[in-house]
């Protein structure tokens, strides 16, 4: 079992991850992107695959497409 320190980064916290550690998730690039969950004062991070994070996107410009809708249209003019 490793062990790891929460670390003052900005006015956050935050854990650095080792990269052998990370390669056991097979998450080495910097872009990876994890879905966080909190269950039982555990916290699982998960990394997305490519596809989840594209559905994600879609949806979020979704969101903002009907939701801005008349900003859209104005800068559109």
């Amino acid at each position: 079992m490793k062990t790891t320190n929460l670390r003052k980064l900005g006015n956050s916290q935050g854990v650095i991850l080792d990269k052998s550690v990370l390669e056991l998730t097979d998450s080495t690039s910097p872009d990876t992107v994890f879905k966080i969950t909190i269950h039982n004062n555990s916290i699982t991070l998960t990394p997305l695959s490519a596809k989840e994070i594209h559905d994600k996107a879609m949806d979020s410009a979704k969101k903002v497409s009907k939701t801005q809708r008349n900003v859209l249209d104005n800068l559109a003019r």
